[in-house]
């Protein structure tokens, strides 16, 4: 059982992204991360619920939304085996980021987008933020 509070006291209380590919463990692995300790700006997290339903899925919503956490992109989709599976979210604390580039962050349409897609608005938005 990893002790990650430890292995984090290595690191700023604010670490700008974490991204989390931990098939079958991901509710697990979300449960013992110090979220009291640490602010991760940016987590992106899969679920595969292409494959695995929405098991998972839920749990972790239900985990980062009570730590604070903002569902940025939801069922971000991947194009494999000849179709776009939902495979994942992508989550900001609100926190980490200036009032109105938050806001204007949280007005985009960015749910249920091809990681292609998304990643392109998101390089438009900051072209574009004054």
């Amino acid at each position: 059982q990893t002790d990650y509070r430890s292995i984090l006291k290595l690191f700023p209380e604010i670490i700008d992204y974490l991204s989390l590919d931990i098939d079958g463990s991901y509710d697990t692995v979300l449960q013992r991360l110090p979220f009291n300790d640490h602010i991760f700006k940016v987590i992106t997290i899969e679920h595969d619920s292409y494959r695995l339903g929405n098991e998972y899925k839920e749990k972790e919503r239900e985990i980062l939304t009570s730590a604070g956490y903002y569902l940025l992109c939801s069922d971000v989709t991947l194009f494999y085996n000849g179709r776009d599976c939902v495979f994942e979210d992508w989550w900001i604390h609100p926190s980490a980021f200036p009032a109105d580039v938050f806001s204007k962050l949280i007005s985009l349409d960015l749910k249920a987008k091809n990681h292609g897609q998304i990643i392109n608005i998101l390089q438009n938005f900051c072209r574009n933020f004054n």
